[in-house]
């Protein structure tokens, strides 16, 4: 077993993919036995999702991180949804709370929502 899954008690953790109902994958990672590491989820609305080449995405994410690094790693390969989710008019929610700018940080386990405006009448 790889010394990095053992645990400072003795205790033998592994990495255990998991399926949950959603489709998504969880991990039981290492420093508890009940502790859960699962994908971020990654929601497009409106003409994000064509720009994304999707409505959904999983993100793989061992800790909270800045919404500017998940968005450096959701659009590392695709510059005009990089360039579309720059723009000040979209905004982010996370678990279904609006962020004030893109300061807010995001983990395993949690929805990030890219907004774009809308219009209508």
């Amino acid at each position: 077993m790889d010394p990095a899954l053992v645990a400072s008690d003795g205790i033998y953790t592994a990495y255990i993919i998991l399926k949950v109902v959603l489709g998504r994958s969880c991990v039981l990672g290492r420093g508890g036995r009940n502790q859960i590491m699962a994908d971020a989820r990654i929601l497009f609305l409106g003409r994000l999702a064509d720009l994304a080449g999707g409505r959904e995405r999983a993100l793989r994410l061992e800790a909270a991180a800045p919404l500017s690094e998940i968005v450096a790693a959701l659009t590392r390969d695709n510059p005009d949804l990089a360039a579309a989710l720059a723009a000040p008019s979209v905004r982010v929610a996370i678990n279904q709370l609006i962020q004030r700018g893109r300061e807010g940080r995001a983990g395993p386990g949690d929805e990030i929502a890219f907004l774009p405006p809308v219009s209508g009448g």
